[in-house]
C-alpha cells in the first residue's frame, strides 16, 4: 500500500484499480516531462500530499506515458488537474495553480468527502457533477460555496 505522504503514479493500466476502485476521492494531475508549471504543481502537490491522507489520494500520470488515459478525459495539455470518484471527474483545473487555489480545493474535497465522517454538503438541487466542461485556466463545476 501506498503511504498517504506520497504522490500515486497512475497509468493507463492501473487506472482501474487505483482510481475507479479507490474507496477515497483521487486528485489526478496530468503532467508532462520538461513543462515547467508542471514540475511547479507537482511540487505543490507533494507539499499538499501529507495533508490529505484519510480523505483524498494524490496522483500523478504522464501525458506521454499514458495517452490512452489522457484521451479518455479529453486532456490535452499539462497540467492537468481532476478530482474523480469512482473514476468520475467531479472537478476540473487547467493550467498554472496557486497554492491558496489548491487549498480551496483540498478544503472543497474534505468537506463533500461523507466518507471521513463529515456531512456531505452537495446541493439538493440536482446539480449534475457528471458534466464537468472543460474551461481553460479555472475550476468548473463547483455549485456551491465554501462554508464558513
Amino acid at each position: 500500500m501506498t503511504s498517504p505522504n506520497t504522490i500515486v503514479e497512475i497509468a493507463d493500466r492501473s487506472f482501474a484499480e487505483r482510481v475507479v476502485q479507490s474507496e477515497m476521492p483521487v486528485l489526478l494531475a496530468f503532467c508532462a516531462d520538461g513543462c515547467s508549471t508542471s514540475q511547479k504543481l507537482l511540487a505543490l502537490l507533494a507539499n499538499a500530499a501529507p495533508r490529505c491522507g484519510g480523505f483524498l489520494t494524490i496522483a500523478r500520470a504522464s501525458l506521454a506515458e499514458s495517452p490512452g488515459l489522457a484521451a479518455r478525459f479529453g486532456v490535452v495539455s499539462a497540467p492537468s488537474l481532476l478530482l474523480l470518484r469512482g473514476g468520475t471527474v467531479c472537478y476540473q483545473f487547467v493550467g498554472e495553480l496557486s497554492r491558496g487555489e489548491l487549498d480551496e480545493l483540498l478544503t472543497r474535497a474534505r468537506a463533500d468527502n461523507p466518507a471521513i465522517g463529515k456531512p456531505n454538503n452537495r446541493p439538493s438541487d440536482g446539480t449534475d457533477f457528471n458534466n464537468v466542461k472543460f474551461i481553460t485556466g479555472g475550476l468548473v463545476a463547483w455549485p456551491y460555496p465554501l462554508q464558513a
